[in-house]
């Protein structure tokens, strides 16, 4: 009879339902108290971090989807009731969503005038003040997002022992353990992908980062060495990992034999494995990177004015630039009034003839440098070497004890452009940004501002001095293309304090919920074998 399968060869095809039984679990609901509960009188701590992202995200279980797999199945009876089988399938399904969030900060600003401060630079679309900022709390665009993964193919091959209970009857329930070797594959998505190129970008750099549950910060990371920096670093790659590996399974089912040859089977089986798709981010299974966002705020160069009326600016063509402190602006016009002919004619003139930052008037010597005798040295834009200067008598800088140069900001150089910030929000760019509120003219398609914030609010670019002590040391300092310090404040005798587009900057936040999903799972399977 075919149901003794004794001294038989059976082979099987057939469809099961595979469901892995792992997933990666969120901590979008953790709360971090740094007091244990009782101490300092207090019941409960006070919380001092709560995750960014909605508790509901706990909801969600990244993980292997449940799918259909494909089976093949070869035994022998060694007995009437043993009978070893081997078997192989072929599964292919979506790993995924885990857990993408972001926050980007706008930094919120708004104009400030001062009666007493002058303009920035020649401007003809400011003729008021310009130089002070107040900076507004940050608007902050959420975006939590549940990343799919890609597709994981699984070919699992394995060997099994069978016992069988009623080998002589046609309804024959059998049971079996085994092991065998999964050979799997993952593709990640074009999603996933893009993202991890975005991480991947050498210009990406985080400020700086936490694992875990945050309580791990990056400095500890798993697998790097002990003096890896800590801030300011560009992360390790997003990745999806997965390995071929060995299995364990559990199997119980029931033959049915419809003739000698043919029967029906259905089974179920369980597989342990410490295979896994292994999801990390820089090396851990969850991060969370605090980035500094540059702010929203424009930076705008001042062209020559040409005879057309506009302005235009090209860095690499000298006769575009308008170089503010060669045309008489506010810091110098003590040093254009004794020397008119050094207005716009592209030198930096200076007595300072050693281009050491400041006045050395003294010749006890012939060998001492003697900077107050009425000679200026032009030097073109650009250049710090004297020995590619001319001479230009001055009869009125002759030992005046005034420290005669162009050089307003003292930096060595003759600064090129009229530079400053602008507010983002009365530039074009401002359509679409969450925090300018505006209209869009249906037929300029431009962002069209009411009255009262149509005035372009300029502000200090950032990195430029905002007064003499932060020039020093000399030696060091480079061409700025910063705007002259303000002038003093006739009250108080100082200049005033001023904010720049450095204050614009904000932290912007990435959380990725990586980490394991292993790929051991519970399968129902359906199935046919013939008998020879």
């Amino acid at each position: 009879m075919a149901e003794d399968t004794k001294g038989k060869w059976q082979f099987g095809f057939g469809l099961s339902y595979f469901a892995t039984a792992d997933y990666i679990r969120s901590n979008a609901d953790i709360a971090l108290a740094q007091q244990v509960v009782g101490t300092g009188g207090n019941v409960l701590p006070p919380v001092q971090f709560v995750d960014e992202r909605p508790d509901i995200n706990i909801m969600n279980q990244a993980s292997i989807r449940d799918d259909f797999k494909l089976d093949f199945k070869a035994s022998y009876g060694l007995t009437r009731w043993l009978a070893i089988e081997a078997a192989a399938s072929y599964m292919n399904a979506p790993v995924g969503n885990i857990e993408f969030y972001t926050k980007n900060s706008h930094q919120g600003i708004a104009g400030q005038t001062d009666t007493f401060l002058k303009n920035c630079g020649p401007d003809p679309f400011n003729p008021s003040d310009c130089w002070a900022w107040t900076p507004l709390s940050s608007d902050d665009v959420k975006t939590n997002t549940f990343l799919p993964v890609g597709t994981i193919t699984e070919i699992p091959v394995n060997l099994s022992g069978l016992i069988r209970f009623r080998p002589e009857s046609p309804l024959d329930p059998y049971i079996g353990l085994g092991f065998g070797y999964i050979i799997a594959n993952l593709k990640t998505g074009d999603e996933f992908n893009r993202t991890a190129a975005f991480f991947g970008d050498p210009d990406f750099r985080v400020t700086s980062a936490a694992e875990g549950e945050f309580t791990t910060n990056r400095c500890n990371r798993e697998g790097l060495p002990f003096d890896v920096g800590c801030t300011n670093f560009h992360p390790d790659a997003l990745q999806a990992n997965l390995k071929n590996t060995w299995e364990w399974h559990a199997i119980g089912g029931v033959d049915y034999y419809m003739t000698d040859h043919f029967s029906v089977y259905v089974d179920a089986r369980y597989v342990w494995t410490s295979g896994s798709v292994d999801i990390r981010m820089d090396h851990a299974h969850q991060v969370r990177f605090a980035v500094a966002d540059a702010g929203q705020l424009l930076l705008a160069v001042q062209g020559k004015t040409q005879p057309d009326g506009s302005a235009p600016y090209d860095p690499n063509d000298p006769n575009t630039w308008l170089l503010w402190e060669d045309i008489g602006v506010e810091g110098n016009r003590h040093f254009h009034e004794i020397c008119p002919a050094c207005q716009n004619d592209g030198y930096l003139e200076t007595e300072d003839k050693n281009m050491s930052g400041g006045l050395d008037e003294r010749c006890e010597n012939a060998n001492d440098y003697c900077e107050d005798e009425g000679v200026l040295y032009k030097l073109l834009p650009g250049s710090r070497d004297v020995n590619e200067s001319l001479k230009m008598d001055c009869p009125a800088c002759a030992h005046n004890n005034v420290f005669d140069t162009e050089d307003v900001n003292q930096n060595g150089y003759l600064d090129r452009f009229v530079v400053y910030g602008i507010d983002i929000c009365t530039t074009d760019r401002a359509a679409g940004n969450p925090r300018c509120k505006c209209t869009i003219d249906p037929v300029t398609k431009q962002c069209e501002f009411p009255k009262d914030n149509s005035r372009v609010t300029y502000i200090f670019p950032e990195g430029c001095p905002q007064n003499e002590i932060q020039l020093s040391p000399f030696p060091t300092l480079k061409e700025t293309g910063c705007p002259p310090f303000p002038p003093v404040d006739p009250s108080t005798g100082k200049r005033p304090t001023l904010g720049n587009t450095g204050t614009d900057n904000a932290a912007d936040t990435y959380i990725i919920q990586g980490g394991r999903i292993r790929l051991g799972g519970f399968a129902l399977g359906l199935g046919f074998k013939f008998s020879f």
